[in-house]
């Protein structure tokens, strides 16, 4: 009955044991998904979506990267998330700020999205912001994804900044923009995008003109059930990663002492029944 017992008790600590490791796994997991919205994994994503279609990559230039930091600090800062700001500064403000010297240039936006694939998803999904990433003016981006809170929510934002630095292509016609902006909510969405094509290459004489409509659940591409699960365990990552790196620390010192213990009893069973019959004996 005992050697019954302490077996079933053995089998009962395994079996919880291995449900403790996968739940560990489990976390481990998703905090990895919800940790991989990075401006070097957002560029890698869009230049393999380039070089499928015989595109040129982008180059990082820096003064983009700058100058897509700035935008996103100001719409946290002064709670807005659209092209232009409250006080009607459009994208190419921040351009100008930073001094990047440009014929062509472009701005994708984006907004709380956890992992890269599904924010590129989105954006190729959206007739606009795919015309910025295969478009073959571009030759350079910047790219700057920023945390904190909007309007009480907690928001991640991205803005990337395509550009075409001055001298390196003819301009063309005159400038087009075209801005859609959704009601902030604490779901992802991108905005369509903003390209620019100057009359001049003087960049003084751009004057963005363009219309602003809600955009359609079907652009912001944030409708999958993966991706709800990603919204509703956001506010728990890093509880999260604790948990599962306690867990799996508590696996790796109980897995062993459990075994340990089982070859103990085993071994003790075998001599002692062996003393107890040799006593027996004499």
């Amino acid at each position: 009955m005992s050697q019954s017992k302490h077996h079933s008790d053995f089998q009962f600590l395994s079996g919880n044991l291995l449900v403790i490791a996968l739940l560990a796994l489990l976390g481990q997991f998703s905090s990895v998904q919800a940790s991989d919205l990075t401006p070097s994994s957002v560029l890698k994503l869009i230049n393999e979506e380039r070089l499928a279609r015989e595109l040129a990559p982008l180059k990082e230039n820096t003064i983009l990267t700058q100058a897509a930091e700035a935008k996103a600090k100001d719409m946290l800062k002064n709670g807005y998330f659209s092209h232009n700001s409250p006080k009607g500064e459009n994208p190419w403000y921040w351009l100008k700020q930073s001094g990047y010297s440009y014929q062509y240039a472009g701005e994708n936006l984006a907004i709380n999205y956890e992992s890269a694939e599904s924010q590129h998803s989105a954006w190729m999904k959206s007739a606009t912001h795919q015309a910025n990433i295969v478009n073959t003016k571009y030759q350079e981006t910047g790219i700057a994804i920023v945390s904190g809170k909007m309007k009480g929510e907690s928001a991640t934002i991205t803005v990337q900044f395509f550009g075409a630095p001055r001298g390196a292509l003819s301009p063309q016609s005159k400038p087009i923009v075209s801005a859609e902006v959704p009601t902030l909510k604490p779901v992802p969405a991108v905005l369509p995008a903003s390209d620019v094509m100057p009359t001049t290459l003087d960049r003084e004489n751009i004057i963005p003109q363009g219309v602003e409509t809600p955009a359609s659940d079907s652009d912001r591409g944030w409708a999958t059930p993966w991706t709800k699960l990603e919204q509703w365990l956001a506010p728990y990552q890093t509880l999260i990663r604790g948990l599962a790196t306690l867990l799996i620390l508590s696996v790796a010192v109980a897995v062993p002492a459990v075994f340990v213990s089982e070859a103990g009893l085993i071994l003790w069973r075998h001599f002692g029944i062996r003393t107890k019959h040799a006593d027996s004996a004499a």
